[in-house]
């Protein structure tokens, strides 16, 4: 059990990160407490880093742990250590906020401490926002859709961004697989069609047309925006109960605050 008020410090690459009630347990049938993701966060640094550093990232908060409500803050906190580093990003809404960009493994266990067992990164880099340099489309499962029919869609979906020259491809959450490329600042606003194009391949699978609430008859399909409010996508941090699945990174579309 956490005892309120304890702390410990870690040195993070010379940095001192102050991890809170290091003892409360995040992950409970497996036992793993605070420090234990935080010192996890450390050590897959660089790995992490790849994906989210250097990019806006939103934070989601478990702050009971994985089995407990969370929330997503967009906006930086304002109590932070001067080595975090932020970037404001502008929404058609008019409004603006101030999100975290982790650059080293001193910020990953920032957020570590913060409950944070996702990253969430914009398909963005914080040097030049107006440029997404990320696509992601998502497989999401709906209710009732089997593992091997995402995996039988992901196939498709490879294929199709393969041909046109625009595949790197990472796996998210248990439940979510997510298919990415790199592409030319410029083109990634502009929607490559790739949604269409794997409904082609695969006329007898379910695709954008059953996205909509009540009608999704299979995984459906979605492309992230990266505009003026850029797409979200997140890492799991911790691994999962899942030995067959490939490496980690989600991607979903989000909206704007």
């Amino acid at each position: 059990m956490a005892t309120p008020g304890e702390r410990e410090v870690l040195d993070a690459g010379g940095r001192q990160v102050t991890v809170t009630n290091p003892g409360k347990v995040y992950f409970p049938e497996a036992g793993i407490t605070k420090i234990e993701v935080v010192r996890y966060y450390l050590a897959v640094a660089e790995g992490a880093l790849r994906g989210a550093g250097g990019r806006p990232n939103v934070l989601v908060r478990y702050a009971n742990g994985i089995h407990g409500e969370f929330f997503y803050q967009k906006r930086a906190p304002e109590k932070r250590p001067d080595w975090v580093e932020v970037v404001a990003l502008s929404f058609p809404s008019g409004r603006t906020a101030e999100e975290v960009v982790p650059r080293d493994a001193a910020a990953l266990a920032w957020m570590a401490n913060l409950g944070c067992l996702e990253l969430h990164p914009h398909p963005i880099r914080a040097d030049d926002l107006a440029h997404p340099d990320e696509l992601r489309v998502d497989l999401d499962p709906m209710p009732g859709i089997e593992w091997t029919q995402i995996q039988a869609v992901a196939r498709v979906v490879q294929q199709a961004l393969a041909d046109v020259g625009r595949l790197r491809k990472r796996l998210s959450m248990p439940n979510e697989k997510e298919e990415e490329s790199n592409v030319e600042p410029e083109s990634a606003h502009r929607d490559p069609g790739t949604a269409r194009q794997a409904d082609r391949r695969a006329p007898d699978r379910p695709y954008p047309e059953d996205l909509a609430p009540g009608r999704a008859k299979g995984p459906g399909q979605s492309v992230g925006r990266p505009a003026e409010a850029p797409a979200r996508g997140a890492s799991r941090a911790v691994p999962q109960e899942d030995p067959g699945a490939p490496h980690l990174v989600r991607g979903q579309p989000g909206p704007g605050p």
